[in-house]
């Protein structure tokens, strides 16, 4: 391995590799996987200076001291693995994406002079610490013992925020964040959901498993492609509200449904093509345009009315 020391591109993911002394002359590696593997020790990593990418996922590393100089990277995955300390990654002033979920980190303070980065992931650790650059776009906190989350309110930039599965209960703060688009919500307490009303960015929403009976501020949201609100922990029944894409959905189905219940019609052959068209869209994940709904419900409207006036 040693000798092959012009390699830029290296992948050995899924080999149950334990000692990678082998890989520390490679110096002009840019990219190294090194996921799925039993790896405890890292220290060869120490010379490889060029790297900007580094995925060390899913492995039993508790040090990532030797890290501490690789300042080329931009993107560095670590989660799944045994670390707690992570202040060596304040150096790497480079990173653009760093994944640290599922480690046993509490503190996330020491990377808080990491300016370029933008998507940060630190789900499933016990975190008592925060704070969050304000360059970050992507954050996702999933499971991680959140009560508060009033530490997002500089988060100008964010677009996509996931902190479903905790204790959160006021999310007014997210009023201030006028640029997300993607929000995960899901298996927290929250009662109140105005705090949304104004998020005309707002594409994709997940808040089902919370306190919430009125969904009145999202429900003629303009820009929704996908939301669920499914079932909340104080509702005998599933709160029903569709995004825009589920309605059409949930109408073409509604007709594939009464066509195939209906039997002895006028247009009988038509109508089991229509089904089969229906049938294919659903398929293949296509939607039918409501113009093309509208007309397949007012044939079958009057298709019904004609076969009662002739019985």
């Amino acid at each position: 391995m040693s000798s092959l020391l012009q390699l830029t591109q290296l992948d050995l993911s899924d080999n149950l590799i334990r000692n990678i002394k082998c890989l520390s002359n490679l110096k002009n590696l840019i990219f190294l996987s090194l996921s799925n593997n039993k790896i405890t020790n890292i220290s060869p990593l120490a010379n490889l200076v060029n790297l900007k990418q580094l995925y060390l996922q899913q492995n039993k590393i508790k040090c990532i001291a030797p890290l501490k100089d690789l300042i080329q990277l931009r993107d560095l995955q670590i989660q799944r693995n045994c670390v707690k300390h992570i202040e060596v990654l304040n150096n790497l002033t480079n990173l653009g994406s760093l994944y640290l979920n599922s480690n046993q980190i509490s503190d996330l303070t020491p990377i808080n002079q990491l300016n370029n980065l933008t998507e940060l992931f630190a789900q499933e650790n016990e975190l008592n610490k925060l704070f969050i650059m304000r360059s970050i776009t992507t954050l996702v906190l999933t499971r991680t013992g959140l009560v508060h989350i009033q530490f997002l309110n500089q988060l100008s930039k964010l677009s996509k925020l996931c902190v479903s599965k905790n204790l959160i209960s006021d999310i007014s703060i997210l009023a201030y964040l006028k640029r997300i688009e993607h929000l995960y919500l899901s298996e927290n307490q929250i009662v109140d959901i105005n705090a949304l009303k104004m998020h005309n960015q707002l594409k994709e929403l997940y808040i089902d498993f919370n306190y919430i009976e009125n969904v009145d501020a999202i429900k003629e949201h303009p820009k929704f492609e996908e939301y669920y609100i499914g079932q909340q922990k104080n509702a005998k029944n599933s709160l029903k509200c569709f995004s825009h894409k589920q309605k059409l959905i949930h109408e073409q189905q509604m007709v594939l449904n009464s066509i195939q219940k209906q039997q002895n019609t006028y247009f009988t052959k038509f109508k089991t093509k229509m089904a089969f068209c229906i049938q294919k869209a659903a398929h293949n994940h296509l939607i039918l345009s409501e113009n093309v709904i509208s007309l397949i419900q007012l044939l079958d409207n009057s298709t019904q009315l004609y076969c009662n006036c002739i019985q």
